[in-house]
């Protein structure tokens, strides 16, 4: 993320970028887009149907769209601007900071979200008789 600042204007944002449409925020839009659409239909649907859909790996399932609705809504609209801005970062320090903080927090998160749903179905595939038998809500919602 280049950042180039003028050091005239408060701020610190250029005041000679223009927004351009090209194809990396046309795809970025349309990943949010969709992104924001189809996790927060599917956590909806699971919110609507707490009861019956609640089962241990569906813990797994909430926690990874909970953790891809948050870095949709609050990352990539900002990647989103800076690639309409030719990639330059005119949205100031407190942006700026704001924008480092949520990828350090959120992204993990994803990460970590999906390698937790690896592990709980190699250990379902490996040991289906301790999985049976430890694996529940509460097994799912302390991991």
């Amino acid at each position: 993320m280049k950042n180039e600042t003028n050091q005239s204007s408060p701020g610190g944002s250029t005041g000679n970028v223009t927004a351009q449409w090209s194809a990396l925020p046309v795809c970025e839009l349309l990943a949010l887009i969709t992104g924001l659409t189809g996790n927060g239909a599917l956590l909806i649907v699971f919110l609507l149907n707490l009861q019956t859909l609640w089962t241990p790996f569906n813990v797994y399932v909430v926690n990874l769209l909970v953790a891809n609705c948050a870095v949709l809504s609050t990352q990539l609209p900002l990647d989103v601007y800076t690639n309409l801005h030719d990639g330059q970062w005119t949205l100031g320090e407190h942006a700026c900071s704001y924008y480092i903080v949520v990828s350090a927090y959120f992204e993990p998160v994803v990460f970590n979200s999906h390698q937790l749903i690896a592990i709980n179905r190699i250990w379902a595939v490996t040991h289906p008789i301790s999985y049976r038998r430890i694996h529940s809500v509460r097994t799912a919602l302390c991991l």
